[in-house]
């Protein structure tokens, strides 16, 4: 997300304050591991079992945060790579592998997902939503680390109300979605890394109204959390409540084999109506 597309979210949310409630809470999967964000930090997480493992995101902050997971390639510390990231800005990140985690939640609202930490090793958190000048929160210390240990948490794989596929390049969902609480399993079947953001138009503005915001049109829409970068075959567990209206999913993560154009540029754009 660049920094235009940010100013123009906080812009949408700061004119929906009056009328809209922007907090929202799911139904947990499993125990919920609790991790906060703000500027420019997030809180510590203590080390946890392999497994399927749900966290509950909370901005507490003033600003756009989300709550990415990846895991560090075998051998590398944190150091190292905080270091390759200051070397290399957000090239050093090819070397992580995506798991997955909370998409965009705006300020005071908390968003939840389950996935699979299947190895043990090193685990980074980041925030890749840049601040008003431009730099990625992460670069600012909104990086965290945590450990996942050869211990299995033996809990079960989450049960899907929604089956959803992000392919290269869609996003592939049911004809009828239904308000309400509900899980909804995300799965990568491309190649490439994909993110499924969700947004909600604002009353009387259109799809072509919302994708015009991202290039510099009028607020349209306000992110409703949904799911971060996950690898090819990984699968995420969104825990959504969802109110009558109509929607937008969206994935911004850049493609390398298409000259750095995003994947929304690429066709990942699916609308929808919650009737």
């Amino acid at each position: 997300m660049n920094a235009r597309i940010r100013t123009l979210i906080l812009a949408t949310v700061t004119a929906a304050l009056a009328s809209t409630t922007l907090a929202h809470q799911g139904h947990s999967m499993t125990a919920p591991v609790q991790v906060n964000g703000k500027e420019y930090a997030f809180s510590t997480s203590a080390p946890l079992p392999t497994g399927w493992t749900t966290f509950t995101f909370t901005n507490t902050g003033k600003e756009l945060h989300h709550y990415q997971i990846a895991r560090l390639k075998a051998g590398q510390t944190v150091d190292g790579f905080v270091a390759d990231l200051k070397a290399r800005g957000e090239a050093a990140t090819a070397d992580l592998t995506f798991v997955g985690g909370v998409g965009i939640e705006v300020p005071g609202s908390t968003g939840t997902v389950t996935v699979n930490l299947d190895q043990p090793g090193t685990y980074v958190e980041l925030c890749f939503v840049p601040d008003a000048k431009g730099v990625p929160h992460f670069a600012l210390g909104m990086l965290n680390a945590f450990q996942v240990t050869d211990t299995a948490s033996g809990a079960a794989e989450p049960r899907a109300d929604v089956a959803v596929t992000l392919e290269d390049f869609g996003i592939n969902i049911p004809a009828q979605i239904k308000a309400g609480h509900q899980v909804w399993g995300v799965s990568n079947k491309g190649p490439e890394p994909h993110e499924m953001m969700v947004f909600k138009m604002m009353p009387g503005k259109t799809v072509a109204d919302l994708m015009a915001m991202f290039t510099g049109g009028a607020p349209a829409g306000m992110p409703m959390g949904g799911v971060q970068a996950a690898a090819s075959g990984r699968t995420n567990y969104a825990d959504l409540t969802l109110t009558p209206g109509d929607y937008l999913l969206v994935c911004f993560i850049p493609s390398p084999a298409h000259q750095g154009k995003s994947h929304a540029e690429l066709g990942m754009v699916r609308p929808f109506t919650v009737k």
